[in-house]
């Protein structure tokens, strides 16, 4: 499956920063036209076209968003998917040969991982993410002093390091990046994918059982929340709103140049993120 992924493609999807310029050519109707360059086609009296080569290896960053929430679940863990998706992604670089690294934290821990390109760090990383124990006190690196909790530390640590010429994918439940400095930083220096991980339960509140009423229970606040499923006008509601949300957060996003991938647990990875990167 990862071979015919199309290993590597996914680095010229985002503003061509990996593309660079080898030769001209002659035209060809099917090609698209915004790289012909009209001051030479003038001068050579024929459309010529610029042709690229790809460099082949790059910098590829995870950052793993193993919260305590998504241990959430009706069918499948939040975390399942994102750990799914994270084979995905890297045994498609591991294929490239590219440079990878990884960012893993929780409310509670965090781990970074440095860059190495053999395949055994794949597990490394995925027991890490395995082993980040919800229950530990808040753990701080004695060098910088960070404090990694959450995903807008993340962004400030990340700028702090000054990652550039990096391709990022973000893996996350999360949607409050919302006007956060250091996220536009990175965007101007990086190419970032932000994949947003859900329970398809929390866009639509749809179960396969039979009960009227769910108890939706908050880990952190031990809050309960009671839904009537059966109340179509309020499930109506809430699923629009939802949508309005992640619709607006995701139109944000594209006015940093940063691409957004919605992923439920009931979706095909590897379909998605397939027809992503061709589209």
């Amino acid at each position: 499956m990862i071979s015919g992924f199309d290993s590597g493609n996914f680095k010229s999807a985002f503003k061509w920063r990996w593309l660079e310029f080898a030769e001209f050519k002659e035209y060809e109707a099917w090609e698209d036209s915004k790289h012909i360059d009209w001051l030479v086609s003038a001068r050579e009296q024929r459309l010529l076209t610029k042709k690229y080569s790809v460099d082949k290896s790059i910098k590829v960053f995870f950052v793993l968003d193993v919260w305590k929430d998504m241990d959430f679940w009706f069918e499948k863990k939040k975390l399942d998917t994102l750990i799914e998706i994270f084979f995905l992604l890297w045994l498609s670089s591991i294929e490239n040969y590219d440079e990878v690294w990884a960012l893993i934290f929780s409310e509670n821990n965090y781990k970074f991982l440095d860059t190495k390109k053999w395949k055994a760090h794949i597990f490394e990383i995925y027991k890490n993410i395995l082993d980040i124990n919800w229950d530990k006190l808040k753990t701080k690196d004695k060098k910088n002093d960070f404090n990694l909790q959450d995903i807008k530390s993340v962004t400030s640590f990340l700028t702090k390091i000054k990652l550039k010429d990096t391709l990022i994918f973000i893996l996350t439940d999360k949607m409050d990046l919302i006007w956060d400095k250091n996220l536009k930083i990175l965007s101007l220096k990086n190419d970032i994918i932000y994949v947003n991980i859900f329970d398809n339960f929390e866009n639509t509140l749809d179960t396969n059982t039979e009960n009227s009423w769910i108890i939706w229970l908050f880990w952190d606040t031990k809050e309960q929340i009671f839904i009537d499923n059966l109340d179509k006008e309020k499930k109506s509601e809430y699923v629009d709103l939802r949508k309005q949300k992640i619709k607006w957060f995701s139109n944000y996003l594209n006015t940093l140049w940063i691409g957004y991938l919605k992923i439920d647990n009931l979706m095909n990875v590897y379909k998605e993120f397939f027809y992503y990167f061709k589209k």
